[in-house]
């Protein structure tokens, strides 16, 4: 009987562990800083690892209207189709298709309320992105949803700029595994979405995670009554015949 009774045991600390670890997390408040800054926002993610990508390795247009592209850190993919055809969603190499830029390749970005709206996948987990927006606020605005690396929405964060610097900073930091762009508001025309330029993306990358004391402890309890157990059962004798 106390053969059994003590594995039992030992699953209701490691699980103990678990849980404990599991509330510590949701205990934690979480906030995301804003950021129209690029100097202030890399003070804030100082000492992290990070990306930066000015798109330049593009040679020539690169459309992700219906397939992803790999950027590097990142892919861009749109999602949905507008019944009514955009031009955007591509690399726009010179010479430039659109004015919503600086004159550089950029990411020539298109959104429609409930209609399109582009995914950018991070290849790993971040806490802080930001990049160059233009023309972000002439239509029906943008969003940027952001997603948790083990699946839900983190939250949804309005783009306060119109041109200029916009990022956010995760705190305590969460991995991110995704940026969906959606606009805000529906423009009654249903020819017209939100078309802006994005350049130089940039990102601070989650540091590995660290077991937490208390559940390193308890799983460290249950590891010792575990090799415990394992030693008596070599040197105790089992009795045949009952």
């Amino acid at each position: 009987m106390k053969r059994r009774v003590m594995p039992r045991l030992v699953t209701g600390v490691v699980a103990a562990g678990v849980l404990l670890c599991l509330a510590q997390k949701k205990a934690d408040g979480q906030t995301i800083d804003v950021f129209t800054s690029l100097t202030a926002w890399q003070a804030a993610v100082s000492g992290s690892s990070q990306f930066s990508e000015d798109l330049q390795s593009f040679t020539q247009d690169t459309y992700f209207q219906t397939v992803a592209v790999n950027v590097g850190p990142f892919s861009l993919e749109q999602i949905g189709q507008d019944p009514f055809g955009n031009l955007a969603n591509f690399i726009d190499v010179p010479p430039l298709e659109f004015t919503d830029n600086s004159g550089v390749t950029n990411a020539a970005m298109y959104t429609k309320y409930g209609v399109v709206t582009v995914d950018m996948d991070f290849n790993s987990p971040v806490f802080a992105w930001g990049a160059n927006f233009y023309d972000a606020q002439t239509s029906e605005l943008e969003n940027l949803v952001l997603t948790a690396s083990g699946g839900g929405v983190i939250a949804a964060v309005p783009v306060t700029v119109d041109t200029g610097f916009f990022g956010f900073v995760i705190s305590p930091t969460e991995g991110m595994s995704a940026i969906t762009f959606e606009s805000q508001i529906d423009n009654p025309n249903p020819t017209i979405g939100q078309g802006f330029g994005l350049e130089n993306v940039v990102g601070a990358y989650v540091a590995p995670p660290v077991p937490e004391p208390d559940s390193v402890l308890l799983l460290g309890a249950g590891l010792t009554v575990l090799v415990g157990i394992y030693r008596r059962r070599r040197t105790t004798p089992v009795h045949k015949g009952f």
